[in-house]
């Protein structure tokens, strides 16, 4: 899609397009990132359950604020989107 954004004609359509692609990517950024801290967050509270531990129960707590952090940008960012290629469609 960013290839493709030269061949637009209107400049306010490259750039809803543009700005779109970018928050489209800072989406799926955020989503690898998210990935990454649910593991830890499953991982952490397996060895909770298992151990009983204090500690461990500490860091599922904190993982899990991390990981419910990452899904509400994770929203947002959704949002930004759909607006964006609605404001993009709507030069058509």
């Amino acid at each position: 899609m960013a290839e493709s954004l030269e061949q637009i004609k209107s400049l306010k359509s490259q750039r809803l397009a543009y700005e779109a692609v970018a928050t489209e990517l800072s989406l799926v950024s955020e989503f690898i990132l998210y990935t990454g801290d649910l593991k830890n967050f499953l991982n952490n509270l397996a060895k909770t359950v298992a151990t009983d531990s204090a500690v461990a129960s500490l860091n599922v707590k904190q993982l899990r604020q991390a990981v419910n952090q990452r899904v509400s940008t994770i929203n947002n960012l959704n949002q930004e989107f759909l607006l964006k290629i609605k404001d993009f469609d709507s030069t058509f």
